[in-house]
């Protein structure tokens, strides 16, 4: 029997765990002897001893009885389905609010377009009168509205907003029914 170097060493130890049962009586005294001599190996003397025993008592852990497994299967199952369903709430809910952003653009982008289908037409001068226009809709009607003031008027049309004087009554009547007539196609 040979002694055994660091690589040797580390070789025949990995081959008697790996196995699966205990190592031969043989193999484990040229390990022991190794581990014993060798300032780097020492650290591994607890391999040593593990390997002499067989696989199935090397582990310090049991395995957990088969009630554990159905219980983790069920539990898994369960953990997977709650999974799917906050997955599939969030991908409702992503998808709402990307249709409401889709729709918020679309009216944005709609709101600065015409409503109407057909093109646009030109529009008369301000000062038309409303029978050359073609559907005898006016689209200025308060063009006029102005008409009967002058520049040299006072700038403020009323002394004040709440208190109409007689005078400033008398006036904005006179006004009202010029535009009465204006607008019913009487004479202004």
């Amino acid at each position: 029997m040979r002694p055994l170097d660091c690589a040797g060493f580390e070789a025949a130890l990995a081959e008697a765990l790996a196995a699966p049962g205990a190592c031969d009586g043989e193999t484990a005294a040229r390990l022991g002897a190794h581990a014993s001599a060798c300032p780097l190996c020492r650290a591994s003397a607890d391999l040593v001893e593990l390997a002499a025993h067989p696989a199935s008592s090397r582990d310090p852990i049991p395995d957990p009885p088969p009630a554990y497994w159905a219980r983790f299967e069920v539990e898994l199952a369960a953990r997977i389905e709650g999974e799917r369903r906050r997955d599939a709430r969030r991908r409702t809910g992503l998808a709402a609010a990307a249709v409401v952003l889709v729709a918020v653009g679309v009216g944005a982008f709609l709101r600065e377009r015409p409503f109407r289908s057909e093109t646009p037409r030109a529009l008369p001068p301000v000062d038309a009168p409303a029978a050359e226009l073609e559907d005898g809709i006016d689209p200025f009607p308060a063009a006029g509205a102005l008409d009967g003031f002058s520049e040299d008027d006072d700038a403020s049309l009323f002394s004040g907003a709440d208190d109409l004087t007689p005078d400033d009554e008398e006036r904005l009547l006179e006004w009202l029914e010029r535009e009465r007539r204006r607008a019913s196609g009487g004479a202004a």
